[in-house]
């Protein structure tokens, strides 16, 4: 049903009945101008704006929260032409129709190529192939990044660079608050000049490596592993991505733990900042239940498009189930432990598809958190692309709109996380006690094990390293497209 109403909701956009809840209003046609592609390259087309403002109009969550959006807003052609005009390129135009940018609206962007985006969504990216957190020196503006993860076969993973690793140059230049940006994350090729700490001091080692970024296809299953603890088999899964083409491999993870009597479950979503929603549903269709029967989540759209998915499809509309069969071609059967209990490893970068696994999972089984507060994302987003009404992609342009259209809740209507999960028992990685992950010497880890062998004493301690630095933020916060909750993709169309 939830797939069939995403689908549909291209239809919607050109569709009458938008306003089927209440009495009907003037409404003003789309702007028809076909773009020049240097029309699309200077952002002073007027069809790519009308686009832009008729995604946010139709589909944006707190649209009633923004009179520029309204239905009855523009009384003629002209005089939207006027509104859109006053906007000098796409991207203001765009920021000044998001509802408390930065506060409320956290997560809503525009993309000038689609194409880029649906590789990232997919787990392609142009990288090094390494994750980092940067520190600040509590006394300077000074920074310092420590390697956090390696993709394997990657640039980095060639270079030797591992997990743990301190870099406080890039291309021989002190990395500030100030230039980390430019130096760190606009560059496609750099120099890193490593450091090791002693004593709460940061001494540069000498050390460099030099690396060029590629193509990188990254499997979000980092690790897999299973454990034995006081006769009980324990699962450790590493997932860092929720990427609907690695599902099948999932499930063949969730197999090996079935088939080796796996009954406590570790789900480590320290670095994982979110993805595609049906990828969420299949994992929690994995933890705990195959039955379709079963709530799974419910999706609240905007008035406008709740109003016409209830005259649509009937109350059920924004039911999402179990899953009983992986998604997409070549679906197969759901591998389930059917747990009563689940571990979860979070950090402040947790956030999205990764708290809708807490959350949704919180109704049926005891959820346990080792770590730091979540991010605290309760929405989700469609990528937005311009459609003829003939369902033909305009190829003058490839720009898209990636904006919040949905809220989220569980089987008991709770979606009120804004502020995220805090955990159970509060840790931090450490900067000086950075295991390799998997290791059952890692704090997090040991920790957990710890709880679930009831062997307490053995418990490492991994607060806060030193007040000589703090966190200043993880590698993958910094993107533009961080922190998602992808639902099926929008064709907006054009009469």
């Amino acid at each position: 049903m939830f797939r069939k109403i995403c689908n549909v909701i291209s239809f919607i956009l050109i569709c009458s009945c938008f306003l089927c809840c209440k009495k009907k209003e003037k409404t003003v046609t789309p702007i028809v101008k076909i773009p020049s592609s240097k029309e699309a390259n200077t952002q002073t087309d007027p069809h790519i704006k009308d686009f832009i403002w008729s995604c946010m109009n139709r589909n944006y969550l707190w649209v009633d929260n923004i009179p520029s959006l309204a239905d009855n807003r523009f009384s003629s052609n002209d005089e939207k032409l006027v509104f859109l005009n006053s906007y000098n390129n796409y991207q203001t135009l765009f920021d000044a129709l998001l509802y408390q940018k930065g506060v409320v609206d956290k997560w809503s962007y525009l993309v000038d190529d689609y194409m880029k985006l649906e590789k990232e969504i997919k787990g392609v990216n142009i990288s090094m192939g390494y994750e980092y957190r940067l520190y600040q020196y509590s006394n300077s503006d000074n920074i310092f990044g420590i390697v956090m993860y390696v993709v394997k076969d990657s640039p980095a993973y060639r270079a030797g660079v591992k997990r743990g690793d301190i870099f406080v140059e890039v291309n021989d230049i002190g990395l500030s608050r100030s230039n980390y940006k430019n130096l760190l994350i606009d560059n496609q090729s750099y120099t890193l000049s490593f450091a090791y700490i002693d004593d709460n001091v940061i001494i540069p080692s000498g050390k460099k490596v030099s690396l060029s970024a590629i193509e990188i296809f990254e499997n979000p299953i980092f690790l897999d592993t299973i454990y034995t603890a006081e006769n009980q088999k324990v699962g450790y899964l590493v997932y860092n991505s929720f990427v609907a083409d690695y599902d099948n491999t999932l499930n063949q993870v969730f197999a090996k733990f079935k088939n080796q009597n796996v009954n406590q479950l570790i789900l480590d979503l320290r670095y994982n900042s979110g993805g595609q929603l049906r990828s969420a549903k299949n994992l929690a269709s994995m933890i705990f239940s195959d039955d379709t029967n079963k709530v799974f989540m419910y999706t609240h759209y905007n008035k406008k498009l709740d109003c016409y998915y209830i005259q649509k499809y009937g109350k059920e509309y924004s039911t999402l189930k179990f899953s009983n069969l992986t998604s997409g071609d070549g679906g197969v059967s759901i591998n389930t432990l059917n747990l009563k209990k689940l571990y979860v490893i979070t950090s402040n970068s947790t956030a999205s598809a990764s708290e809708l696994i807490i959350n949704c999972l919180k109704p049926y089984l005891e959820v346990v958190i080792i770590g730091s507060t979540t991010k605290g994302k309760n929405v989700g987003s469609v990528i937005m692309k311009d459609y003829d009404t003939l369902g033909k992609i305009n190829l003058n342009h490839k720009w898209a709109v990636q904006a919040i259209v949905s809220k989220s809740a569980n089987v008991d209507g709770f979606s009120g996380y804004e502020s995220g999960f805090d955990p159970n028992i509060e840790m931090y990685e450490s900067i000086v006690t950075l295991s390799s992950l998997g290791n059952l010497n890692e704090p997090l880890l040991n920790t957990v094990m710890a709880q679930i062998s009831g062997n307490l004493s053995g418990t490492q301690s991994s607060r806060m390293a030193t007040s000589e630095f703090k966190s200043f933020g993880f590698s993958k916060d910094f993107g533009q497209h961080s922190d998602q909750f992808i639902m099926d993709e929008v064709n907006i169309k054009h009469k």
